[in-house]
């Protein structure tokens, strides 16, 4: 149904005085009665519900307009592609251009080292030195002759001459251009030597001699050859390096930066990041695009279109062994620097790796990542614990997996429980060693006109059954929904207690109208903590008693005594309820360093 004029005009006036949030919503009812059709005006800052409401959420401001991407902070600064520029941003998100006719849609990838920051998509390069000014890294050799003009007034004897030029910035000088041969058929000439320059270059160094080897004769754009003296006692031009060259992936390891372009993958000279040997510093993997070049403690690891490889200590084709056919998802890489964990996502699932160079699949057979080829990855940290965000983009239909996994809330929480808990069993400690899952229960007990009488908070540790459960995602065997239940005896639960035993030991409450246990109904994990806070287990009393505590089950049934006892916990004093009561009981599931 439209909205009148008269409605409009009192939205936006709620929207310009409602203060905290940016726009999105109206604010004439509360958040469970706002109708989507009528009111909502723009889906910003709203979060629907798993039972179909929905929830406002605290607002982002735009800083300014424009596409940003591959953001990397260093020194102080946030540096990234906007739009069509490369550009760093200080505090205020103000920023300055350091690079112009950037292609946005290639991954810019970077490198910190030795306090400098470089930086390659594939196209445009460049580093930001230890001043934080902009300076070239891989300046490109002349792709040009030299152009040659003869003519008498010189001291040069005929004869046939080769002439080229090099680039040179600094203490750096790239290889040289295609040669260029003229004859000289009269004594007393001279060559004039026009070089065609780049922005970059400080100087041109220029190469001649009467014959074949090459010296250096001189520097300058435009040069005049006029006496072979200019050749004597000049040092002669190797031809053994190459300027690197500009690559898509690059990484640092032991003195080298490694990058690839297509199915080949360069590295620089020791500790000279701005040449390589073109005939000993390149390796071809398995003769397909190289996807990502990470760098672990003794090697590297190397994603193709064919596999995942890892290569220890000298690196050449001797050193290669494949670790998995699985293919990666180009730009997904993310790396915990402290313990030195990184990672990546492939159509297997995603892959760890550790420091010594062991590889884990994560979520082999669970989660499938066959339909995208690009994406990127967000590292996070809360509370000592670690979390990757993926951004993807799809390629083709969903699989099988995905459609099951990522369209229900449940299986993308227990994909996350797997993570963790392979993390422990493989020993990599992204967190504290001291590793709980553990939960927390809310219980609101309301009149059954839906007044408040009392909010009752009490703390468990997930028992040895509940733990036993999470295990068995790691074994890939089927797990089922849990269910809130509800105990009325003065029983303190033990971690080793199971659901065979628990509901008479503890004295099961049934004396509500459900049918069944509520189903533990939960969204997405947040700060990881699972939390059924907008779908609460709804009990309503039908007859009086007292309510000790709580517990978490995967059987539905009342009484049930066949399946697993997640938790359960008691309060520290029993609250009486009588028939009209309603209990609403909520259960946050947290995994966390302590």
């Amino acid at each position: 149904m439209p909205i009148s004029n008269q409605e409009k005009v009192q939205i936006y006036s709620d929207l310009e005085n409602y203060q905290g949030w940016n726009k999105g919503f109206t604010n004439i009812k509360s958040e469970n009665e706002i109708d989507p059709k009528t009111e909502l005006l723009d889906a910003i800052n709203i979060d629907i519900t798993d039972n179909g409401k929905l929830r406002l959420r605290k607002g982002l401001n735009r800083l300014f307009q424009g596409n940003v991407s591959s953001m990397f902070s260093f020194n102080g600064l946030l540096y990234g592609v906007l739009d069509d520029k490369f550009v760093s941003f200080d505090n205020s998100f103000n920023y300055s251009v350091i690079k112009e006719n950037i292609n946005y849609n290639l991954t810019m990838k970077y490198i910190e080292l030795n306090n400098e920051l470089y930086f390659s998509n594939g196209v445009d390069s460049g580093k930001i030195n230890i001043n934080g000014n902009f300076e070239p890294w891989l300046i490109e050799s002349p792709i040009d002759a030299p152009v040659l003009t003869v003519s008498t007034g010189g001291l040069l004897p005929k004869g046939r001459y080769i002439v080229a030029y090099s680039y040179k910035f600094g203490s750096y000088e790239t290889s040289i251009s295609p040669i260029q041969i003229i004859e000289i058929t009269e004594d007393n000439s001279k060559i004039d030597i026009s070089c065609r320059g780049y922005q970059y270059a400080t100087d041109c160094v220029v190469y001649a001699q009467n014959g074949e080897m090459l010296y250096r004769i001189g520097y300058g754009f435009n040069y005049t050859f006029d006496n072979v003296n200019q050749i004597d006692g000049k040092i002669p031009k190797s031809e053994e390096l190459r300027g690197f060259l500009v690559c898509n992936n690059i990484c640092y390891h032991n003195g080298r930066i490694y990058g690839s372009i297509n199915e080949f993958m360069f590295y620089t000279e020791p500790f000279d990041y701005r040449q390589y040997n073109p005939v000993s510093n390149t390796l071809n993997i398995d003769n397909t695009e190289i996807l990502s070049i990470m760098e672990y403690l003794g090697g590297l690891i190397v994603c193709t279109k064919k596999g995942v490889y890892k290569i220890d200590g000298e690196i050449n084709k001797s050193a290669l062994v494949k670790l998995s056919s699985a293919i990666a998802v180009k730009n997904t890489e993310f790396e915990h620097e402290t313990k030195k964990l990184f990672g990546i996502l492939t159509n297997h699932g995603v892959m760890l790796f550790s420091d010594d160079g062991q590889v884990q699949n994560l979520s082999e057979n669970l989660v499938d990542f066959s339909n995208y080829e690009n994406g990127s990855s967000l590292f996070r940290m809360q509370d000592g614990i670690v979390s990757v965000v993926f951004s993807l983009d799809k390629t083709g239909e969903d699989t099988e997996y995905q459609s099951k996994g990522y369209k229900d809330n449940r299986i993308m929480y227990w994909f996350i429980i797997i993570i963790f808990v392979k993390w422990i069993i493989i020993r990599i400690r992204i967190m504290n060693e001291n590793l709980k899952v553990k939960g927390k229960f809310t219980i609101t007990h309301l009149t059954k006109d839906r007044e408040v009488l009392g909010v009752y908070e009490f703390e468990n540790l997930v028992v040895d059954s509940g733990l036993n459960y999470i295990l068995k995602l790691v074994a890939k065997q089927p797990v089922s929904d849990l269910y809130v239940g509800l105990f009325s005896g003065n029983y303190t639960p033990v971690a080793g207690d199971t659901l065979d035993t628990f509901p008479a030991s503890a004295s099961e409450f049934t004396g509500y109208s459900e049918s069944a246990r509520p189903l533990w109904n939960t969204a997405i994990p947040t700060g990881l903590t699972l939390s059924n806070t907008a779908s609460k287990a709804e009990f309503n009393v039908t007859s009086s008693g007292d309510i000790y505590g709580a517990f978490i089950s995967n059987s539905p049934s009342k009484n049930g005594t066949v399946g697993v006892l997640y938790a359960a916990k008691k309060m520290t004093t029993p609250k009486a309820v009588t028939a009209g009561d309603i209990l609403l009981v909520q259960y946050d599931n947290v995994i966390s360093a302590s």
